[in-house]
């Protein structure tokens, strides 16, 4: 998934180290299903346009994006990894040629491009899947939910900046995680989370000025072929980190009207920066209608 994971457990001593152990190793093999930088799972189902669904970790992940990709009118869709390197992302990115940019295009499109059926995924010609907008919130899912099997108390597992967190009734343990500001690198607010789990996405981490001053980040729209325009950063409080961390992709790219548009009941919270690098709207709905701490 190319990206850093930390975990925080309340555990007695003596298993603190068999827990973190056996957390590392589950999103380690995660990665290796998950990841479009190797040749197992999903590295395999790129290169081979079509996979079984026998493994349980990629039938999951499908059969999430499937249901998020027409929950938010494709906004959130695993296809555009195509444009995603067209642009250069991460190492080097760069402004493409538009017909470049149409050719890839042609081949984005998760109702067009992906065929599914009880056990098996296939890819039309030329198309490519990511789950980087999911994938990181799967692995924080099942780490927590692994280490509260395995008798932690409370955890906190954060994969990517994706938070998932909780713990035992009884237990009571309220964890406190920061939404950071999308322009001056502190923290835009903090968010006090019992049980659940929290992401943000946004234009600040991956991107580039380009010579008319423009910032494009690496959240590009699918519908377009260029990077997102809707938000400059989305944080969303869901029960799934896997939910959160699509939704919150989501919605910089749809912005408000799409955020309107979601089921009631998919997720409990967001929040919204709008705004350019002379200034932000910070906008809050669901359990964050005032601020998060309020």
């Amino acid at each position: 998934m190319g990206t850093m994971a930390s975990i925080i457990v309340y555990c007695p001593p003596d298993t603190a180290e068999a827990l973190l152990e056996g957390a590392e190793r589950l999103v380690h093999d995660l990665d290796r299903r998950l990841s479009v930088y190797d040749d197992h799972g999903l590295g395999r189902l790129n290169r081979l346009g079509r996979a079984s669904l026998d493994d349980e970790h990629l039938r999951a992940v499908v059969t999430a994006s499937d249901s998020l990709q027409r929950i938010t009118g494709g906004a959130f869709d695993p296809t555009a990894g195509g444009l995603v390197r067209l642009w250069g992302f991460p190492a080097s990115p760069a402004l493409p040629a538009r017909e470049d940019i149409d050719s890839v295009l042609a081949i984005t499109g998760w109702e067009r491009m992906v065929s599914l059926s009880s056990d098996s995924i296939a890819l039309a010609p030329g198309a490519m899947v990511d789950f980087g907008a999911a994938a990181k919130g799967y692995a924080a899912d099942l780490a927590y939910a692994a280490l509260m099997e395995r008798g932690a108390s409370a955890a906190l597992v954060e994969i990517g900046g994706e938070v998932r967190c909780g713990s035992r009734p009884g237990f009571a343990k309220v964890w406190t995680v920061g939404i950071r500001h999308p322009r001056d690198g502190g923290l835009l607010d903090t968010v006090r989370v019992e049980q659940g789990a929290l992401a943000t996405s946004g234009d600040y981490e991956c991107f580039f000025i380009d010579s008319a001053g423009r910032r494009l980040s690496h959240i590009i729209d699918p519908s377009s072929g260029y990077p997102a325009q809707g938000a400059v950063s989305a944080s969303v409080l869901a029960g799934s980190c896997l939910v959160a961390d699509a939704v919150a992709t989501a919605l910089v790219i749809g912005g408000w009207e799409l955020a309107d548009s979601l089921p009631e009941g998919l997720v409990r919270a967001i929040l919204i920066v709008e705004g350019d690098d002379d200034g932000i709207r910070v906008g809050r709905s669901g359990e964050w209608q005032e601020s998060p701490n309020g």
